[in-house]
């Protein structure tokens, strides 16, 4: 019969508690202890998947996973690494960005002129200028 590794410090404590007390582990004591280990086992994957599915519900509730729709993790993580030298701000490169000198220049979109009050502030003007997303 084969177990997991998992098991591994389950038969070094019993292994240790028998030298310690001189006395064998039966098979009786043996089977309870695999049991109870493969129960605790059950119920540590079973709490894990609910925390991962707790997790996963609260990121779709707060539009967290919208961002991530159609691009793969690794693209999202890139697009975090940008950072654009035209208004110093990350997310975006110097060619999106709506701030004045940006290549995105007053092409910026209705909820970003509404956001920033119609002001564009590009480089040595400060650190208030959003990009394209």
């Amino acid at each position: 019969m084969s177990l997991a590794t998992s098991f591994k410090p389950l038969f070094t404590a019993l292994a240790t508690a028998s030298r310690t007390s001189g006395k064998p582990t039966t098979s009786e004591e043996l089977i309870w202890h695999l049991t109870e280990e493969a129960n605790s086992k059950t119920i540590e994957d079973n709490i894990n998947k609910q925390h991962e599915a707790m997790i996963s519900a609260h990121t779709k509730s707060k539009g967290e996973s919208n961002n991530l729709k159609g691009k793969s993790k690794s693209k999202a993580k890139a697009k975090d690494s940008r950072h654009c030298s035209n208004c110093n701000k990350d997310g975006h490169t110097d060619d999106q960005c709506f701030a004045d000198g940006g290549g995105m220049a007053g092409k910026a979109p209705k909820w970003w002129v509404k956001k920033n009050g119609g002001k564009s502030k590009g480089k040595g003007k400060g650190k208030s200028a959003n990009a394209a997303e």
